[in-house]
């Protein structure tokens, strides 16, 4: 995968029209968050539901992508496992079950 955002981060906030009165306030609170927009629309995780930061999915992905899966397409396959942050001013998350099974394809044999 190309260096960039993590997994799920497709998107960047979107710019609100200028003319909005508060326009400047919620450019500021959603360059402040390390959650993007996408996962923000997310479940949160469950209780007995086990996550791993988006961000180190990411890292996971990139060392372990021996097939050369687009990141599109693995951003695809990873997408009913996102989850918004269990706290704020955290990043998204992804379920385990479901970045293994990624993980587990992407670093096979050819």
């Amino acid at each position: 995968m190309p260096p960039g955002p993590p997994p799920c981060c497709t998107d960047t906030p979107p710019t609100p029209p200028l003319a909005a009165p508060d326009a400047a306030l919620v450019r500021s609170t959603a360059a402040a968050s390390p959650e993007c927009t996408t996962c923000a629309t997310r479940p949160a995780p469950s209780p007995t539901e086990s996550t791993t930061l988006c961000s180190q999915a990411y890292m996971l992905i990139s060392q372990q992508n021996f097939r050369q899966i687009d990141a599109a397409t693995i951003r695809l396959w990873l997408w009913q496992g996102y989850r918004r942050a269990q706290r704020r001013g955290e990043g998204c998350r992804v379920e385990n079950g479901v970045l293994l099974s990624v993980l587990d394809f992407i670093s096979g044999e050819l």
